[in-house]
Formats: structure tokens, C-alpha cells, sequence
């Protein structure tokens, strides 16, 4: 069975799991079982290792757990995730480094196509007319672009993803243009989830729906003008990342 990532609350009541998740009678019982545990570490489901640890957000408890026999729960990438897993204050400390926006932004839809092979969102990118220099941390990036995507495809799986560059002020958007709805579910916890590691890194999300258009705006933090012109190589540490976050969202 492939678990990516399934939240519950500390009572074992199911609030999230993965696309790719099968959600039956015997796992609910068997989660709400491992949810009052105090415990953070491995346990296993039908034969499959699965970490869970419990978070703290918006002053309230969740337990997550996550599938350590996935394809991308390897190596550096799973003790980076169990490290880290929706902890604010390791998203606060991620590496900044200076990169092209439209490079991280093609290395996340690449990815995304790369990885889905099941039918769910749909995104296709606005063409960037003059690109330009971020200094961010990719990790923290393609975390809060994957749980955009993911609530406007909620709303309408057919999503457009676009940047504006004012005065310095890089924002991105995300866009409903189209299609079904992905999930009627609102899915709060991962609206949670962005705000606060938007904040706790300096970015600002703003939502806004105007008639049957849904849309996210993601502000950067304010670009490094000593940074500009410095090249940083997109490296498979990264890659790991994005496929990590496009699997457990999308």
C-alpha cells in the first residue's frame, strides 16, 4: 500500500490524505489506533514502514504519517522529511539561495508531469516574457506552490500558473481556469499549512475569488540586488524535494 501522506487530528479522525491514498474501514481504525500514541517513529500498516510524528499548527495537534517504502522517501530526502516534516521552524531555516524563477518554475511543472500519472490537476504556465532572479529557498517554494495548486484545483482542477515582477516585488499566482472540481473538501489544515510557512519565511499569501475564478498570490521576499547575476546549478537534492511535495498534494 502506498501511503505518501495521511494528517489526522490527535484523536485518529481522518482530515487529509494523498490523491493516491485508498481510505478503508480497517485504516481508519488502525489510525485513529497510532494517532493517540505519544510516540514519534516508525510503524507499520500491511507490511508497509510508515513514520509518523505529531505537529503542532495554529495552536492545535495533528498527527502525520508518511510511507517510508515510497519511491521518494529515500535516503537524505526521508530523514529531511522526518526532520522536518511541517515544522514551521525547519521551513524558517531552509537554505536561501539565488535562482531563476522561471527554472524553479519549469522544474516544478516537469516534475509534476513527470510524476502523476493519474488524472487530478491540471496546470499549464503562463510564458514568462522576462524572467528573473529569487533568492529563496527551492524546498520552501515548491512546498507552498504544490499546496496552492492543490486548493484551487480543489475548486477547479484546471489551474494556470503566472508571476508579475513590481518594482522588485516578485508574486506568484495561481489561477482557476477551468474544469471540475478536484475535491469538494475545503481542506483547511493545508491552507494552515501555507499561511503559516508563508509567514514563517517571510512570503504573503493572499486569496481572493472573483465569480467562478479562484485565485492564490504568492509574494516573495524582497530580492538580494547583491545577488542578482549569481547562478546556482538546480541539483537532484532539489528535484527530491519537488517530487516529494508534488506526490504528497497533488
Amino acid at each position: 500500500m502506498k501511503i505518501p501522506l495521511i494528517v489526522t487530528n490527535v484523536n485518529g479522525d481522518l482530515l487529509y490524505a494523498s490523491r493516491s491514498v485508498k481510505v478503508s474501514g480497517v485504516l481508519r481504525i488502525w489510525l485513529s489506533a497510532n494517532a493517540k500514541s505519544l510516540d514519534s517513529g516508525i510503524v507499520y500498516y500491511e507490511g508497509a514502514a510508515i513514520y509518523t510524528k505529531q505537529i503542532l499548527l495554529g495552536g492545535k495537534r495533528y498527527r502525520v504519517f508518511i510511507d517510508c517504502d515510497s519511491a521518494f522517501c529515500v535516503g537524505e530526502t526521508i530523514d529531511r522529511l522526518k526532520d522536518g516534516l511541517f515544522e514551521v521552524s525547519a521551513y524558517k531555516s531552509s537554505r536561501r539561495v539565488n535562482m531563476s524563477l522561471g527554472a524553479l518554475l519549469n522544474m516544478f511543472v516537469s516534475t509534476y508531469l513527470e510524476e502523476l500519472s493519474e488524472s487530478g490537476a491540471r496546470i499549464s504556465v503562463r510564458r514568462i516574457a522576462s524572467d528573473v532572479n529569487v533568492h529563496v529557498s527551492p524546498n520552501v517554494f515548491a512546498f507552498c506552490l504544490s499546496l496552492m495548486v492543490r486548493l484551487c484545483a480543489n475548486a477547479a482542477n484546471v489551474v494556470n500558473l503566472s508571476f508579475a515582477n513590481e518594482c522588485g516585488r516578485v508574486v506568484i499566482f495561481v489561477d482557476t481556469v477551468g474544469g471540475e472540481p478536484l475535491e469538494n473538501e475545503p481542506h483547511e489544515l493545508l491552507r494552515v499549512l501555507l499561511h503559516e510557512v508563508s509567514a514563517a519565511v517571510g512570503f504573503k499569501v493572499d486569496e481572493m475569488k472573483r465569480g467562478d475564478v479562484y485565485r492564490i498570490a504568492l509574494s516573495l521576499t524582497p530580492l538580494d540586488v547583491s545577488l542578482l547575476g549569481l547562478k546556482t546549478e538546480l541539483v537532484s537534492k532539489y528535484k527530491k524535494a519537488f517530487e516529494s511535495y508534488i506526490a504528497m498534494f497533488l
